[in-house]
């Protein structure tokens, strides 16, 4: 059986879809419950944690090549912290692609289907991202490649028609540079998704031009948060943070001629494709990660599984979709603690591991030599 391969470009427009996905309907209230009207900076200040997961990424591909996160913990951490190292990596896949559809579920429930029962959206959903993680990454690809468009038809969509309407976003840094910074480190509750690109980049056939491609990803999608994040406080002002989806209460202004209103159903159409984006990426990442570390010869028997322990935990597991916005600085440590600081301990380790390899050898050699002289 072939096995399957991507192209850098497909696994930049990939993870660029899968993350805009949640980024462009929930970071500007988080944004500006940390930065204020300073929102619009709190990516750019975050640019560095996206930057720096995918670059501990590539490293250790290139240490350990055509390897997940999974096969190469147990080769530098050793079988039993190996072992914790992956589960904790894969815990942390499994609660955010749940956390994502629970975000779905009661968004949908609380503004387009309030009569549907939960459980018929989120089993809906789940059912599609499945049979695309069946069907393996290339189709994971094309897809995302398809919806790239959309995000970009979406800004455009809502903010040419407000462009009279924009003002001037000032002032900047009003309390200083502190408030960005602190946005910033919010921000990596989507830079830190990233780190699931591990199960990814071992598909990637051109790798010579896998590193360009991958930091491209993170700047197109700091880029495209800059822009929405500027748009949204520029019609909002100091409200923005009152909203839980100020994009979504953006949309709600945009009129074509007087008779094209209520945009917030294109708005739930596109979102709707970008979430599928986001919950197969974190989907098929999952089910390749957790069949590797059960040493299973397919994946593809896993699938159904684990898209039950998804809408479960969905619901089980999450008491609210809102749980993150209550608690954010703790969750973006969450992140950050498992999307780069569990990568970065890695990479470390196996740095060290490389380095003491050649004095080793060396110290052998010496002793051979030494020993018929003794």
């Amino acid at each position: 059986m072939r096995k399957e391969s991507i192209s850098a470009v497909q696994l930049c427009m990939l993870m660029f879809t899968a993350i805009i996905g949640t980024a462009f309907l929930t970071a500007p209230a988080s944004a500006a419950n940390a930065s204020g009207l300073d929102m619009w900076i709190a990516p750019i200040c975050g640019l560095a944690g996206g930057l720096l997961c995918m670059g501990i990424l590539i490293a250790l591909h290139k240490l350990y090549p055509g390897q997940t996160i999974v096969q190469y913990a147990n080769q530098i951490a050793g079988k039993f912290t190996g072992s914790l190292v992956s589960l904790l990596f894969l815990s942390f896949t499994l609660y955010t692609t749940a956390y994502v559809l629970r975000q779905f579920t009661d968004f949908v429930c609380m503004s387009f289907l309030p009569e549907t029962p939960p459980v018929i959206i989120a089993g809906s959903l789940i059912l599609v991202c499945a049979a695309a993680a069946y069907a393996g990454v290339e189709v994971i690809c094309r897809l995302s490649a398809a919806l790239v468009p959309l995000p970009l038809f979406l800004v455009g969509l809502i903010f040419i028609p407000l462009y009279t309407k924009f003002t001037p976003v000032l002032p900047i840094f009003e309390y200083g540079f502190l408030p960005s910074l602190k946005g910033g480190f919010i921000m990596q509750l989507w830079f830190g998704i990233f780190s699931m690109a591990s199960f990814y980049i071992p598909y990637v056939h051109n790798r010579n031009k896998l590193t360009k491609w991958a930091m491209l990803s993170v700047v197109f999608f700091c880029g495209m948060m800059v822009l929405i994040n500027w748009n949204v406080v520029s019609i909002l002002g100091n409200a923005t943070g009152m909203y839980h989806y100020p994009f979504m209460v953006v949309s709600r202004y945009v009129s074509f001629s007087e008779f094209f209103e209520h945009l917030e159903s294109v708005l739930m159409m596109v979102w709707a494709a970008l979430i599928f984006t986001r919950l197969t990426f974190g989907y098929y990442a999952f089910v390749i990660g957790i069949s590797q570390f059960l040493k299973l010869p397919d994946h593809k028997p896993m699938v159904l599984p684990v898209g039950m322990l998804i809408a479960i935990i969905s619901f089980w597991g999450i008491n609210s979709s809102q749980h993150g916005s209550t608690v954010p600085m703790l969750m973006a440590a969450y992140y950050i603690f498992n999307g780069i600081a569990l990568p970065l301990l890695l990479l470390i380790a196996a740095w060290v591991r490389k380095g003491l390899k050649p004095s080793a050898r060396q110290s052998d050699a010496s002793t051979e030599e030494e020993s018929p002289s003794v």
